[in-house]
């Protein structure tokens, strides 16, 4: 299926991703996934279920980089209930989209899955980019204000970097990461990430091994899923695993060097610029379409 050239750009794409991966916190699917789909041609349910795969090797090697206290387990285990039910939901979703086939949208014959996720990657990306950064242009007022972290719906717990979080409002947030990690293939610490920041009012470095660890379950569960449906291709996930570690590593080890605003602008840039490559594509679907 794969050529010995298509395996030598994916490395290379993945090695970059992977830097980006732990760099940021996030799972790197975000980007990993529309680059397969893109520029290598890959069919979008293999590449959503390689990335699944791929990425819990890469939140595996971030969290080796990091040291991790019981207290930071909290806020990833009282997530996990919601991601899995989630990740189940978006995996049947996009079972049926792939089911459909082609279809006439706007009057144009479209790959029905292809438009599906690369149209709610395109909008997630370009609401997640331009809150970002509207959060970094106003300085710390996210964390001044306590976010949703002042809600006094019951029940609500303590937190590492929070202060009496509603565990209501934590459940519907990894229901919500979990649909996105099992419909798209990413982890979840796309969301996560300004997620804790803006909303949560949690500092920085403590939201990035909040999100790693969260992003560790969903890769997990999202990898079973999509094994079970079919959508791992093993030869493809390991080149994507092999590389990404490696950047990975590097990744994580310069993302402990980087603070604060810095690092939120950079990924606020990130997003934006994959939500950009993503609008191009869907431009180019429908007017190479018959």
């Amino acid at each position: 299926m794969f050529s010995v050239f298509d395996f030598v750009m994916i490395s290379i794409v993945a090695a970059l991703v992977g830097g980006l991966s732990g760099f940021f916190g996030v799972g790197g699917a975000f980007l990993l996934v529309p680059l397969l789909t893109i520029v290598l041609k890959v069919p979008v349910k293999l590449a959503v279920g390689a990335c699944a795969f791929q990425i819990l090797g890469l939140a595996t090697t971030s969290l080796l980089a990091r040291r991790i206290q019981r207290p930071q387990l909290r806020l990833p285990l009282i997530l996990a209930g919601g991601l899995l039910c989630g990740v189940l939901a978006g995996a049947q979703i996009l079972e049926q989209a792939n089911s459909v086939g082609r279809t006439q949208i706007l009057g144009k014959e479209v790959d029905f899955a292809d438009f599906l996720v690369l149209s709610v990657y395109c909008l997630l990306l370009s609401i997640l980019g331009v809150l970002s950064f509207w959060e970094t242009a106003h300085s710390n007022s996210a964390q001044r204000r306590g976010g949703w972290s002042g809600l006094r719906i019951p029940a609500h717990d303590d937190l590492s970097g929070i202060s009496a979080t509603s565990i209501i409002c934590l459940s519907w947030l990894g229901l919500a990461v979990g649909g996105l990690s099992g419909l798209l293939g990413i982890s979840g610490g796309l969301i996560l990430l300004p997620a804790l920041t803006s909303l949560a009012g949690m500092r920085t470095q403590d939201a990035v091994i909040a999100s790693l660890l969260t992003v560790w379950i969903a890769s997990a569960q999202a990898t079973a899923v999509h094994a079970f449906h079919g959508n791992v291709n093993l030869v493809l996930a390991i080149v994507l695993l092999m590389a990404g570690t490696i950047g990975a590593r590097l990744g994580s080890e310069l993302g402990l060097r980087v603070h604060g605003r810095r690092f939120r602008r950079s990924l606020s840039y990130l997003l934006l610029g994959t939500a950009g490559l993503i609008a191009v594509r869907l431009v180019w679907l429908f007017a190479a379409g018959p």
